[in-house]
């Protein structure tokens, strides 16, 4: 299965423990194993899923209305509820 939306693509792609999902973003690729690897995140301006490969995280985010205050604090917000580094380290809940 393929999602192509400009320069965002998503696909899922068979393996021998039921798939991966690809994500690729211009320069920004990622691998997706499972369900530890993502979550979902809820703020006042919308949604978003939370997707992590290794010590890389990417968050595709839905607003509800045009983010006028800047789009990297609403980001920010988002991952930092699921993400946190510590000493070099991530520490990332799933949901």
């Amino acid at each position: 299965m393929n999602i192509r939306f400009g320069d965002f693509k998503a696909s899922v792609k068979p393996s021998r423990d039921g798939g991966i999902l690809e994500i690729r973003y211009r320069a920004v690729e990622l691998d997706v194993y499972g369900v530890h690897d993502k979550a979902s995140v809820v703020l006042p301006e919308g949604e978003g899923i939370v997707f992590r490969e290794s010590q890389k995280v990417v968050m595709v985010f839905g607003s509800h209305a045009p983010i006028e205050s800047g789009v990297t604090d609403v980001l920010k917000k988002g991952i930092g509820k699921v993400a946190k580094w510590r000493k070099g380290e991530m520490i990332f809940k799933s949901n």
